[in-house]
């Protein structure tokens, strides 16, 4: 593994994570950056563990500080590059909200996908246990979905005409949920989002840099 060297910015990602969100913050900031991919038997490598203790993706390497957990690091980049978020002359209002979205995208919908991807973790043992689990996950991330259709509205973006670190945020959340019973599709404000946001040059640049594939076949 190779160390940053403290001159741009660095990413350490796993591909489709929510480190995602970050490097399409990265591509919309629009300043050089290098990207790492890690493997995820390399999360608990004693390298990868100097660099982050807590053994997850993302980290981001800024000016020789460790950034870690996507929220923060999100909002770190809108701080350093208010186009990000709601920009410099916004209101407490409008800052409100946005980190209001980056917390609960963190902090509430994150969390919820856990359970549906590792049922084993929470104490399913046998299949009928893991169906349990997951479809319990799936409604907790369907509550969720629908109040972030509501919030978003007929956008076009969570904070009007141009897309935020808010909606990169959202991306790879509302990518994992077309996987869903009820999936992304069922919300037509989030789903439109998706339509735009994979039409966007920062997010194909991110995606491709990734290694994934279209979200959609006409994508």
């Amino acid at each position: 593994m190779t160390h940053p060297d403290n001159t741009r910015p660095k990413l350490y990602y796993m591909p489709g994570t929510c480190a995602l969100a970050v490097q399409i913050a990265l591509e919309w900031a629009g300043e050089p950056y290098d990207a790492q991919q890690i493997q995820r038997d390399q999360l608990m490598s004693p390298d990868y563990l100097a660099i982050n203790p807590a053994g997850v993706v993302p980290t981001l390497i800024v000016d020789g500080e460790v950034l870690t957990e996507a929220s923060a690091i999100l909002l770190a980049l809108a701080r350093r590059f208010p186009a990000l978020g709601p920009g410099a002359g916004a209101t407490e209002a409008e800052f409100f909200r946005f980190e209001r979205l980056i917390i609960t995208l963190g902090g509430t919908l994150h969390p919820y996908f856990w359970p549906w991807f590792v049922p084993q973790r929470y104490g399913a043992q046998t299949p009928e246990d893991g169906t349990r689990v997951k479809n319990a996950a799936e409604r907790l991330i369907a509550a969720m979905f629908e109040r972030l259709d509501a919030d978003l509205g007929d956008g076009p973006y969570f904070l009007g005409k141009t897309p935020s670190a808010a909606d990169a945020y959202l991306f790879p959340m509302a990518r994992w949920g077309y996987g869903l019973k009820t999936p992304t599709t069922a919300y037509p404000n989030l789903h439109g989002l998706m339509h735009r946001l994979v039409e966007n040059q920062g997010v194909i640049a991110a995606m491709t840099a990734q290694g994934l594939p279209p979200l959609f076949g006409d994508a």
